[in-house]
């Protein structure tokens, strides 16, 4: 059976599944049409054996494998169900020697089931995963084609209306296979940023989450992930250039544009971002404009140096509580204190 006859299976088995909410009736489809695939072959095992997919995520580690798929549990993305996905792995074009290797595969999907394609469903993590016990070395998704798309159809329309001496130049002409290749690098330094600094997690993940510190986390490694590529960076027109390029419109003019800037962690976080910038006299806000000034880069430094003397403080403390306590508090002091930037980007939302 050929891949898009086994996606219109897939959707029909996503319906049932839907409906009726059970994995034995979802489990006797797989074994009655296992002969489609290795994948539905391992996936109706697993839920025969109830091992939380634990074979599924066997077959995830091999990259020749070009198939991914599940049944989900995800409160964020509620139409994720059982799901079905060809895809293709698209490889990054800079050196990662001084990053945390991650099990990471940043794919672009081929054909899939209708939750899997969801232009919102960005990346799949372990614990998405129905009933499955997450392990240090689960592979983590990531769908390059979606980060690629959103930032031509959503990011690059903020560039263009609201931002003046703007430094994205050298990657508003480049297509989606090059955009996809910079979002690969991005979510390898990304991932891998996570595992660095006093509270590392997923060690510290406890610590982080909550909304607001979920979401200065998500800078946090941004901000590292900016840095490590300017200092690899020889030429503005080089990979590491374009991956610092896209990361800060992505992290600083996107988010708070296709997130909802009231309730969103990534959003929040992007608009405490911008406000440290203008604090800092590196960005103005005039006439619904965002103005860069020049060496504005040296703002990236500084709000991450801040970040991890908040973490070194809180890491000081003995017990979960304090740490978390510290780390929520300051991080809701800085949105407050964000709160003249935000109303700014909310009128440019309007306009938009």
């Amino acid at each position: 059976m050929n891949v898009s006859s086994v996606m219109k299976w897939g959707n029909q088995q996503r319906e049932l599944f839907r409906n009726n909410g059970s994995i034995s009736h979802l489990r006797n489809e797989l074994s009655l049409s296992s002969d489609k695939s290795s994948f539905l072959r391992l996936l109706s095992e697993d839920l025969e054996l109830g091992n939380g997919q634990e074979n599924v995520f066997n077959y995830f580690k091999n990259k020749n494998n070009q198939f991914i798929g599940g049944v989900f549990k995800c409160s964020y993305h509620p139409g994720l169900l059982f799901e079905l996905a060809n895809i293709e792995d698209i490889d990054a074009t800079i050196d990662f020697d001084s990053i945390q290797e991650t099990p990471i595969r940043t794919i672009k999907i081929k054909n899939g089931t209708e939750g899997i394609a969801n232009p919102q469903v960005v990346a799949l993590f372990p614990e998405n995963f129905l009933n499955h016990a997450v392990k240090d070395d689960d592979i983590i998704f990531y769908f390059v084609d979606k980060f690629s798309k959103r930032h031509i159809s959503y990011t690059r329309n903020v560039i263009e209306k609201f931002t003046v001496n703007h430094p994205f130049k050298e990657i508003l002409k480049d297509g989606e296979v090059e955009l996809e290749q910079y979002v690969t690098n991005w979510v390898n330094l990304h991932e891998g940023a996570h595992r660095t600094g006093p509270l590392p997690i997923p060690k510290f993940l406890p610590e982080k989450s909550s909304s607001i510190t979920a979401g200065i986390e998500e800078l946090r490694v941004d901000l590292i992930s900016m840095l490590y590529c300017l200092n690899k960076s020889s030429s503005k027109s080089d990979s590491y250039y374009k991956t610092f390029l896209l990361i800060l419109a992505e992290r600083l003019l996107g988010y708070p544009f296709f997130r909802d800037i009231d309730k969103n962690f990534d959003a929040h976080s992007s608009c405490i971002f911008l406000d440290h910038l203008v604090n800092d006299g590196l960005v103005s806000l005039k006439d619904a404009k965002i103005v860069f000034k020049e060496n504005f880069n040296v703002g990236i430094k500084s709000l991450l140096q801040k970040i991890e003397k908040l973490e070194s403080d809180a890491s000081k403390y003995n017990t979960l509580l304090e740490r978390k306590t510290l780390l929520k508090s300051s991080a809701n002091q800085w949105l407050e204190e964000a709160h003249q930037t935000i109303q700014f980007l909310k009128k440019l939302r309007g306009i938009l």
